[in-house]
Parts: structure tokens; sequence; C-alpha cells
């Protein structure tokens, strides 16, 4: 049985404000299989940044999921960052991401552990 598609799920960030006045919303998506990528890479094409969690998939379809935001992202002059080993964060070009240190990690090509 197919799974509903779900939409999208934004987490207002408090005090964020966009230059029109509105609040910078976040989107978070939890994928669970390779079609839902346009859902997340319409929120990068809204200018919103989006968090993807690739937990629910497996190590393949989580590699493929990564790597088409992160075109998605390049192509829109966005930016990714890894967050943990399935948790990413993808910023379109309005949005700056701060990170001190080395607590991110950016790329992905240490997909550890099976699904």
């Amino acid at each position: 049985m197919p799974s509903p598609r779900r939409r999208r799920c934004p987490a207002s960030l408090p005090g964020s404000r966009r230059g029109d006045g509105q609040l910078l919303s976040v989107g978070v998506q939890r994928p669970t299989s390779f079609d839902d990528v346009q859902m997340v890479a319409d929120c990068l094409k809204e200018r919103r940044p989006v968090i993807l969690s690739v937990e629910l998939v497996p190590k393949e379809i989580a590699r493929r999921l990564v790597d088409f935001v992160s075109g998605a992202a390049y192509a829109l002059d966005g930016r990714m960052v890894r967050l943990s080993e399935a948790l990413f964060l993808f910023t379109p070009s309005n949005v700056v991401i701060e990170v001190p240190g080395a607590a991110a990690r950016e790329g992905y090509d240490d997909f550890e552990g099976e699904r």
C-alpha cells in the first residue's frame, strides 16, 4: 500500500523575519522513498531552508536523495551541512549557515552502517 504524500512541515524560528516581514520557516522532511524528493527541493525553490532526515530509507536511497537535493541547492546557490549521519541541512542562498568549529561536516561520502 503506497504511503500518502506528506505535506511540508515548517518549523518557525522565533524572531526570524524575512525581508518582507514574514517569519522564516524551516522545512523538516523525512522521506520514505525517492519519490518524496520533490517536496524537499520545493522548499529550496521557495527559498526556505530544509532539514532532511534520511533515517527511514536504505543507504542507497539516502545517497540518491542527498545527491539530488545537493544538486538542487547548488543550482540555487545554496549550501548543505551534514548535521549527523542521517541528518542534513540544506539552505538557499538567502540563508547563511554559521557553524562553530567542526560541529557540522560538509559532505556525505561516509554513509556508515546498514539501514
